[in-house]
């Protein structure tokens, strides 16, 4: 089976309607595209005559399905006392009657901290670096930036480690390494930051892995967390540079870094080139929900490191052949899958999709085994996890469910959403207007069969922002018509 021949599909064999996913408390586009057009700016675009196919959609590649799939926390057994990590597998049902489709989803967790805390954590050793570009500027983002900074440093403990940088055309050391100390101080240099020229990406990036460095402790934390619209216009430019740069740091010291999008025209391309060359993390923030998520909630899940140099393995026999795996860019040899991770933290919930064709006449369905091998950054030391999933053939007894499972549904029901989202990108892409909305009122047709009680509040919260781009979609089409009938 070729690349092609596992990508996702509208259609799922049993004729339910379906579509096909790393992030740490995954957080990114599926934040960024909510934001996407906001009131003011749509009444911008309809009284100048703007296109809103043009102006307010999102490029396809902008649309990540994993990250939509992975925003919230999932519902998977922590690890023992004696575990970093553990694995967790769910088939959508188990029992499968007669030949068809079914789905496993393979979930992952590593141990919770005190949330909001650090409390129980080693020390921890980060570099906080600032655009203050003239682009940071726009929507409030030096602000937001400014803030989010603040509410870090609020839960660092006095002898963590913290350095403070801004940048423009030019990296301004705000804060030298140093033991956190006294936070008002601290507080009192992020406030005096201010709006600046051109904007070097680069030169603050290495500053901030040259800060962390001077006081790296190997087996801690050690991280730079740049909070940017990575709008880079001067200084080196090259997004594969910047990576090669960047990678020194990630490879020789083992420093990780955290790319923090502010505002809406957030450069998500160069941030994943940098982010997913080092196996790290991307987040977005655009208002104080956002902040809150990501540096209040979720503070012990940037700072605490578990495992790095991850890899998920499935495993699977004749008599259950893979069908589609949700999103990211797995490698497949015959009945054998791997996927790189991101390097994992402390408080971490992932999870993967799998569809596989069940085809046993004889009624014989071997297990679909799963691994995840990783470096244990704890016990300095390579381990790995392992878990089985079995089908069993039952008579068939009217329409087989493939998602009986609650929590497998509610998963691929926001995975189908966000391949909705991705799908209409393309449709935009193109000019394919009505295409485009086609797409998402299926999406939309589909969810609402799947739920007909309800749903709860991660569904609903991408299905709203499917309702949203259906709404103006209908009014742009029908906007464009009454001028053309003109």
């Amino acid at each position: 089976m070729n690349q092609t021949q596992i990508k996702l599909s509208l259609l799922f064999a049993t004729g339910f309607m379906f579509t096909s996913l790393n992030a740490q408390h995954g957080y990114s586009s599926a934040s960024l595209h909510w934001g996407k057009m906001n009131a003011e700016q749509k009444r911008t675009a309809k009284d100048s005559g703007a296109d809103y196919f043009a102006y307010g959609m999102p490029r396809p590649q902008d649309i990540v399905v994993e990250e939509y799939f992975n925003y919230h926390k999932h519902n998977i057994a922590l690890p023992t006392d004696k575990e970093s990590i553990a694995l967790d597998l769910k088939w959508g049902n188990e029992r499968v009657s007669g030949s068809g489709s079914a789905v496993l989803q393979i979930g992952i967790a590593t141990s919770e901290l005190h949330k909001g805390s650090l409390a129980d954590a080693p020390p921890v050793n980060v570099s906080l670096v600032i655009d203050k570009s003239g682009s940071m500027s726009s929507d409030n983002r030096l602000v937001n930036a400014k803030e989010a900074a603040t509410e870090f440093v609020k839960r660092l403990r006095p002898t963590d480690h913290i350095s403070i940088l801004a940048f423009d055309s030019n990296v301004e050391i705000i804060l030298a390494s140093s033991e956190v100390g006294n936070k008002e101080a601290v507080f009192a240099a992020i406030d005096k930051i201010a709006l600046g020229g051109s904007t070097d990406l680069n030169a603050g990036l290495i500053a901030g892995y040259g800060e962390v460095a001077q006081a790296y402790v190997k087996g801690q934390a050690n991280k730079v967390i740049m909070l940017t619209d990575a709008l880079t216009n001067t200084g080196v430019v090259d997004p594969l540079q910047i990576m090669r740069n960047s990678a020194v740091f990630n490879e020789g010291y083992n420093i990780d870094i955290s790319m923090v999008g502010v505002g809406v025209e957030f450069n998500t391309d160069l941030s994943r080139q940098i982010t997913d060359n080092a196996k790290s993390s991307i987040y977005f923030i655009n208002d104080s929900e956002d902040i809150k998520k990501v540096f209040i909630d979720e503070v012990e899940s940037l700072l605490c490191p578990v495992a790095r140099d991850a890899k998920l393995i499935l495993e699977f026999d004749q008599g259950i052949e893979l069908e589609t795996f949700f999103g990211y860019t797995p490698t497949l040899k015959r009945n054998r899958l791997e996927l790189d991770l991101n390097n994992m933290n402390k408080g971490l919930t992932q999870i993967f999709l799998a569809r596989f064709t069940v085809n046993s006449p004889d009624g014989t369905l071997p297990p679909v085994i799963a691994r995840i091998e990783y470096f244990d950054i704890s016990k300095n030391e390579k381990s790995s996890v392992n878990g089985t999933a079995r089908l069993f053939k039952v008579p068939s007894e009217g329409e087989y469910n493939a998602l009986a499972n609650e929590e497998v549904k509610k998963n691929y029901a926001i995975a189908s959403m966000a391949q909705g989202l991705h799908d209409m990108a393309v449709h935009a892409q193109k000019n394919e207007r009505v295409a485009a909305a086609k797409t998402v009122d299926k999406t939309i047709n589909f969810v609402n069969e799947l739920f007909r009680d309800g749903y709860d509040d991660d569904v609903k919260r991408v299905f709203e922002i499917l309702k949203t781009y259906q709404t103006d979609m209908e009014l742009a089409i029908n906007t464009n018509n009454q001028k053309t009938q003109k």
